[in-house]
């Protein structure tokens, strides 16, 4: 792909990349930033986009980098950006950071020490129901239980 061929991509494709990425991340400067990586690399020619079908391949390359920046994400920051979408607008970031705050606490003092342990390799270090399993000695369904109970305590603390 030439240099013109790629601008041209660019400027037609820019806006619809970076709304995908704004409804996977709930961060425009975020969104713009995966975009801007996957030109950098379409540019340096580390990114090779088939002739056909080039819009669905690079919207797929969107969903993968947000899926990758998402999983990177400690629990802190998943639960403060999706209280971001719960909330209006004019919320203060002190009150949601004072509100994670609270859940954390929360989750901390009220889970059993084997729920908070599971909530936390899930959450914080994004391991699978197997891994968690295999890494304390339960069973995965014990682990599918103890995520269950977490957010099941969760909703009804912080919904009612």
């Amino acid at each position: 792909m030439n240099r013109q061929q790629t601008i041209d991509i660019y400027r037609r494709l820019r806006p619809g990349m970076e709304q995908k990425a704004a409804q996977m991340l709930h961060d425009a400067e975020e969104s713009r930033d995966v975009v801007a990586d996957l030109f950098v690399r379409l540019t340096e020619g580390t990114l090779v986009v088939p002739d056909i079908g080039a819009e669905a391949y690079l919207m797929g390359c969107v969903r993968n980098a947000c899926i990758d920046r998402l999983k990177h994400l400690s629990v802190r920051e998943r639960i403060k950006r999706r209280l971001s979408l719960n909330e209006p607008s004019t919320t203060e970031e002190n009150d949601r950071e004072e509100l994670l705050s609270e859940l954390l606490n929360y989750a901390e003092q009220t889970f059993t020490p084997q729920t908070w342990r599971v909530f936390q390799l899930r959450f914080d270090e994004h391991l699978k129901y197997k891994d968690i399993a295999k890494r304390l000695n339960i069973s995965e369904v014990a682990v599918y239980k103890h995520l269950s109970q977490a957010l099941t305590k969760l909703k009804q603390h912080f919904n009612s």
